[in-house]
């Protein structure tokens, strides 16, 4: 008798390093710069350099930074935070490092209220404008990874960098990351059973130095 799943696609189990179209910090760095700079039209860099930095730095779901509203954020000693949804229909409240939280205001220009990343028309952003949009932005950066990139590689990416930090803790990249298991952690790191990154704030501040001499360099470049 013919098995009727014969010619089914069955999904492939990974159980060691995750399978996936992470980035270097290098090449993160270089699609920054594309959405920051090369992006077209241009009145909506400030919109693609804000998310893609909330992706990064603050480690979100697509799903979750598109679901935010700018009512969601907030600040509270000392720190400005946003109530995020996550798995599970719970919220939490999450960092936002200040480089984030300065290209963010600069993209909202003073708007007050309504979904966090819009379209042209005002409506709420969805996941398959991001998709094309990180497509188009990672070809314009000339990243490998290009015609296959996801916007879930911006938190693999971010995970993965905390843990190479020096110092790292697992237990605090599994806590930023909303993951339920450490396991689940540790499969991020490059270096499995020596996690030594941080979470947030590490791969936030190496990336607002490595843009910072990105934009120099080619500063001197054209004099």
């Amino acid at each position: 008798m013919l098995n009727p799943f014969a010619a089914v696609r069955r999904p492939v189990l990974v159980t060691g390093p995750l399978a996936d179209e992470g980035l270097s910090e290098t090449e993160t760095v270089r699609l920054l710069l594309a959405a920051r700079d090369l992006h077209q039209p241009a009145a909506y860099r400030p919109r693609v350099y804000a998310l893609l930095l909330m992706l990064y730095t603050v480690c979100l779901p697509i799903d979750s930074a598109l679901a935010a509203d700018v009512e969601d954020l907030g600040h509270d000693r000392g720190r400005h935070e946003i109530d995020t949804r996550i798995r599970g229909g719970t919220t939490k409240r999450k960092a936002i490092p200040s480089h984030t939280w300065q290209a963010l205001q600069s993209y909202l220009d003073g708007r007050t209220a309504g979904p966090l990343f819009t379209t042209a028309s005002g409506g709420r952003l969805d996941e398959p404008a991001v998709w094309r949009l990180l497509r188009s932005l990672a070809r314009r950066a000339g990243l490998p990874q290009a015609e296959t990139i996801h916007p879930h590689a911006l938190k693999t990416s971010t995970i993965t960098h905390a843990l190479d930090r020096p110092h790292a803790r697992i237990e605090r990249v599994q806590a930023w990351a909303d993951h339920k298991d450490a396991r689940t952690t540790g499969r991020y790191s490059r270096w499995p059973g020596q996690p030594d990154g941080a979470p947030g704030h590490g791969p936030a501040e190496a990336l607002v130095h490595a843009l910072r001499l990105a934009a120099g360099g080619r500063a001197g470049g054209s004099g």
